[in-house]
């Protein structure tokens, strides 16, 4: 922490050197933040500066982004932009400054708890579970690094007659490619806890020794790129799309993780490759992927998108998207997708609803199933209005789970948990380098039938308190300060129910597909390590959803000859129960305040103040310097 704080004094006092003598441009800001109710001694106070320089010269824009926090310089990245001629250029550089090499956990004490009668206490205080379980005194976490590249970016794009060409070159380094090593714990069965009697005999094996685990990265290290040429025919927007050893998902498949899909943007890609298809750096084509958007056969009551998809060995299909059908109901319309294969056809049909409001913003759906519209729900409502540079803003849930007027909130709840805690083994996936021998089969798991393999410890709180926030209110206010700088507060205010909660019981499960056959069926595919009694379900009464690795394929079409067959994974659970209502003022939930003053035109101070039911969660203090 100190050295962070010596650095970041010399590089202020540095720059403020620098940036009156030069005309460039840029920011440096710092903050510190305390962490009253931090249950780990590491997270009580954090540090976190950043800094970003510009250099403009002969229209072109040289940037430097830099990142630091207490262990030192945490980021690094470069961009240039500018015209040669015609064309316009971009490159982005980005370097990992800290890359995990290896990673130690080390526990003092490690020990079975004690029972005394049918219970089982820790330190003279009963578990909160009465059930066998493990303790330690005192966890020793060291963590590695060393320098590495990450990637590189160049971009060229020219319009030429109307029609919009675009280059990309992706170079992901070799450096992502590196093993990390691991300590763990090995265990000859079982480990004595919840219902299992087996040892409690047990080897820790440190990552600095010979016998770590050495986990091989599964990133894809290489060079890449896509070719984009756009026009306009017809009215239309035609776009295709050429990858080389690169590939881009669609635009709903990185929404879905937020619950944020459309039908009307089923077509669209996400705009940013996600990595090689291969690895190496073979030029090599991997698909083309054509869009046409906005074709006007309907006048003006719908648009209709279609889009062709080809890989390199075969055409993978066709779809065809009819936007904006209007029902002129209530502001309902309706996209219609038909997608085709060689083999298949497959439609859906989903609504949309638009709210005119003058006064509120309104959220909603069309409540659908079945091709059958029941209703039209509400999810939420807000309100905003200025004050002389005041702005007061309300919003209003009647649906926590999907709800984006809340903030950051609209999509979840806030989780505090208590300070007791307890330990259990589960297997660790780290020591999983699944392979497959001659007879296709899979190797190397983490664990056999009888328990004997690596270990890896899963704490779990004995407490927690969930809050489901349902209300907003927000004050916000911009302004000028004294000494020619601005001054800005927003205080954002939560309110909402609450529920405490006391663990139950645990539950697990390691599946292992050992036959390379896309199931857990076969004996000693799913291990029940906690006992019989205690295996994994899902909130359905399901045994977990597969989950797949890389394996080698002989078909010359499947990118790199790989095919996704082969998996492994630990599902665990920890039963709450249904849980108690809390009592809150007013139903408040949590206040955070954030404040800047600036001193002159280019330096402002900066503070932020963060409460929640359970006492404070941070206070901030930092400064910005800009030229």
């Amino acid at each position: 922490m100190k050295k962070a704080l010596v650095l970041a004094l010399m590089l202020v006092v540095g720059l403020s050197a620098f940036a009156w003598a030069q005309a460039w441009e840029g920011d440096w800001s710092t903050t510190i933040s305390f962490s009253p109710s931090a249950t780990v001694l590491s997270d009580l106070v954090t540090f976190s500066s950043s800094l970003d320089v510009t250099y403009t010269v002969g229209g072109w824009d040289f940037e430097s982004k830099s990142g630091f926090n207490a262990s030192g310089l945490s980021s690094l990245s470069f961009k240039a932009t500018g015209t040669l001629g015609a064309f316009t250029f971009t490159g982005n550089m980005a370097f990992k400054p800290l890359n995990l090499v290896s990673q130690d956990i080390k526990y003092i004490g490690l020990a079975p708890v004690t029972q005394t009668g049918s219970k089982y206490v820790v330190d003279e205080v009963e578990t909160c579970l009465q059930t066998p379980s493990w303790t330690y005194d005192k966890k020793i976490v060291t963590k590695s690094y060393a320098p590495a590249f990450d990637k590189l970016t160049l971009e060229s794009s020219v319009s030429i007659a109307g029609i919009d060409v675009s280059g990309l070159l992706y170079l992901k380094g070799v450096d992502n490619a590196q093993a990390v090593t691991y300590s763990t714990y090995e265990f000859t069965a079982f480990p004595t806890q919840v219902g299992k009697t087996g040892t409690t005999s047990f080897t820790y094996v440190p990552a600095s020794s010979s016998s770590a685990l050495t986990v091989e990265s599964t990133t894809k290290v290489g060079t890449g790129g896509k070719l984009t040429v756009s026009g306009s025919f017809a009215g239309a927007t035609v776009t295709s799309y050429t990858f080389f050893n690169l590939t881009e998902p669609f635009y709903n498949t990185k929404m879905a993780p937020y619950g944020k899909t459309y039908l009307k943007d089923a077509l669209k890609l996400y705009g940013t490759p996600s990595g090689l298809a291969c690895d190496g750096c073979s030029f090599f084509f991997n698909r083309e992927y054509v869009l046409i958007e906005g074709i006007a056969l309907f006048n003006d009551c719908l648009t209709l998108d279609a889009s062709f998809d080809f890989s390199c060995c075969d055409f993978e299909g066709a779809n065809f998207l009819f936007k904006d059908i209007d029902l002129g109901i209530a502001g309902i319309t309706l996209d219609f997708e038909v997608s085709f294969t060689t083999t298949s056809k497959t439609m859906e049909l989903k609504p949309e609803i638009t709210f005119a409001a003058d006064c509120f913003t309104i959220a909603g759906q069309v409540d659908w199933a079945d091709n059958t519209i029941s209703g039209i729900e509400i999810l939420g409502l807000s309100y905003s209005h200025d004050f002389n540079g005041v702005t007061v803003s309300f919003a209003a849930t009647f649906n926590p789970a999907d709800n984006p007027l809340v903030g950051r909130y609209g999509l979840g709840t806030i989780t505090h948990y208590g300070a007791s805690k307890m330990h259990f083994w589960i297997p660790d996936t780290n020591a999983s380098n699944l392979t497959l021998n001659s007879s296709n089969q899979a190797t190397q798991p983490a664990i056999d039938a009888n328990g004997s393999g690596n270990w890896a410890m899963w704490d779990v709180y004995c407490s927690k308190e969930v809050a489901t926030v349902i209300n907003k209110l927000s004050i916000d206010y911009d302004g000028d300060s004294c000494c020619g700088g601005a001054v800005s507060f927003s205080v954002d205010t939560y309110f909402g129910t609450l529920k405490r909660y006391t663990l139950q019981a645990v539950y697990g499960t390691y599946y292992i597909d050992l036959n390379n056959d896309g199931d857990f069926a076969d004996t000693g595919e799913d291990i029940d390590f906690f006992g019989t009694d205690y295996e994994y379900t899902d909130a359905t009464g399901k045994t977990a959803p597969t989950a797949t690795v890389a394996k080698e394929s002989s078909d010359p079409c499947l990118a790199c000859s790989s095919d996704l067959a082969v998996s492994e994974y630990v599902k665990t659970y920890a039963d709450y129960g249904t849980g108690t209502d809390v009592s809150t003022l007013l139903g408040w939930i949590e206040t955070d305040a954030d404040f800047s003053v600036g001193v002159g035109s280019g330096f402002s101070l900066t503070a932020g103040i963060d409460a929640a039911w359970y006492g404070w969660k941070s206070l901030s203090i930092g400064l910005k310097f800009e030229w």
